[in-house]
């Protein structure tokens, strides 16, 4: 049952996923990571909560979200005491790239490193806002398909919050687009920033589109004032499913 303080369900969750992101010893120093944590105790009955995935997890997304090792090597994802636990590579002495986790109480958190330092990738080793934006939606939906299923009460209410860590002398940058960087382009200068939201699960219901695009506004307010604007965002994620990015997922709202 979760403890109903939602700045220590967050801090006690950050950092168990830190010490399974860190098992490895030389462990990457720059990711992305979203939250969410019910604000008032919840409990998940044992018998849902152990057979929750895969038909818990989206669908119309590559591998899944959280992935599950549908269409992957099925030690990807399994349980733990603490609750279930998704890891790529899933290998004990190798570092992870992607990590997720679910708890018995309801709280849930998704890792990803940050791959715009790929050469090869259009960003160019900025943060990509249409990168952000896929996990903050990916999470909202997957939430809304998670609350029904485990009975959350749509009164329940839920913060959610976006971490980055590593974004130190980088800007936001819309990666699906060629672009080039100018020296005017506010860059961040401390390593870590974050942003949250508190919503109803009913929201969440209703509007997980509008969630996640408030939650990433929020977020690019602090840098980029362009992709503070949800009409901004909603224009990229349109431009976005167009190049064929991986938000399928997204069916519910006219682009």
């Amino acid at each position: 049952m979760g403890r109903g303080s939602a700045s220590v369900d967050i801090l006690t969750l950050q950092q168990d996923m830190s010490t399974a992101w860190e098992r490895a010893g030389n462990h990457i120093t720059e990711w992305r990571q979203i939250v969410a944590v019910p604000q008032s105790p919840v409990t998940i009955p044992t018998p849902q909560f152990v057979s929750l995935f895969p038909e818990a997890a989206l669908t119309k997304v590559r591998h899944g979200f959280p992935f599950t090792g549908v269409d992957l090597p099925g030690e990807v994802c399994g349980m733990t005491q603490a609750g279930w636990v998704g890891r790529i590579p899933s290998a004990p002495d190798r570092q992870p790239s992607y990590l997720w986790m679910l708890k018995r109480d309801g709280r849930f958190a998704y890792r990803e490193h940050l791959w715009e330092d790929d050469p090869m990738r259009p960003a160019q080793g900025q943060l990509d806002v249409g990168a952000v934006l896929k996990i903050a939606l990916a999470t909202t939906y997957f939430l809304r398909k998670l609350a029904p299923i485990c009975s959350f009460e749509t009164s329940q209410r839920m913060t959610l919050q976006l971490d980055v860590e590593g974004v130190r002398g980088r800007s936001l940058v819309d990666g699906g687009e060629p672009w080039q960087l100018e020296s005017r382009e506010t860059k961040w200068s401390e390593d870590h920033t974050s942003a949250n939201k508190l919503v109803e699960v009913g929201e969440l219901l209703e509007k997980p589109f509008d969630v996640g695009l408030s939650l990433v506004a929020e977020l690019a307010g602090q840098i980029n004032p362009d992709y503070a604007r949800p009409a901004k965002l909603r224009q990229l994620v349109a431009n976005r499913k167009r190049q064929g990015m991986d938000l399928g997922f997204v069916d519910d709202v006219r682009l």
